[in-house]
């Protein structure tokens, strides 16, 4: 194959003449608008302040959720404590047992000399009596109230962490969130 205007030569044209034709023009240099370069980004170092930014703010917040958990188990021993066999819940009440069975055999003693019967056997029976139709009845009361306080505190620190839930960070949301940052 020749050139351009031997082609058209064959047609019986002439070169000039097919480029007059076709509105020819000779090339020339051609210049291109000098385009800038947009600067680099670092996103390697804009990656690593966001992650180090991330891991110190859920390093706060996991210390401080520690500390309330911490807390909170601080409180329900103390309630358990309270309740727990030999604790001090009811320690009162038993003392009023103690005063109500003093003041009882001291009445029915008295009764008892007022009728000429002090020194027979009944004297011997008034405090058995006075435990057997109020003390230990009203005791028994108190131990079935702090058995139900017991297990109702021991019951709620068992929910209190059971339902505790460790949040870890999201490491697929943070690698999405770096790629798309990056571009990548």
């Amino acid at each position: 194959m020749g050139t351009w205007g031997e082609e058209f030569g064959k047609w019986g044209v002439s070169a000039s003449e097919a480029r007059r034709r076709s509105n020819y023009v000779e090339p020339t240099e051609v210049s291109y608008p000098q385009v800038r370069q947009a600067p680099r980004v670092n996103y390697s170092g804009i990656l690593n302040k966001l992650t180090s930014q991330f891991s110190g703010q859920y390093a706060e917040a996991r210390a401080a959720n520690e500390q309330r958990y911490g807390e909170a188990k601080n409180i329900y021993e103390q309630i358990i404590g309270l309740f727990s066999p030999g604790g001090e819940f009811g320690k009162g009440f038993e003392a009023q047992i103690g005063r109500a069975k003093t003041k009882s055999v001291a009445q029915g003693t008295q009764a008892l000399v007022s009728s000429g019967l002090y020194g027979t056997t009944q004297t011997a029976g008034l405090a058995k009596k006075f435990e057997e139709e109020v003390g230990m009845p009203a005791r028994l009361q108190m131990e079935d109230v702090r058995i139900s306080k017991y297990a109702g505190a021991m019951g709620a620190k068992a929910g209190m962490i059971e339902r505790r839930e460790d949040e870890y960070p999201d490491y697929s949301m943070i690698m999405n969130l770096m790629r798309q940052v990056s571009g990548g």
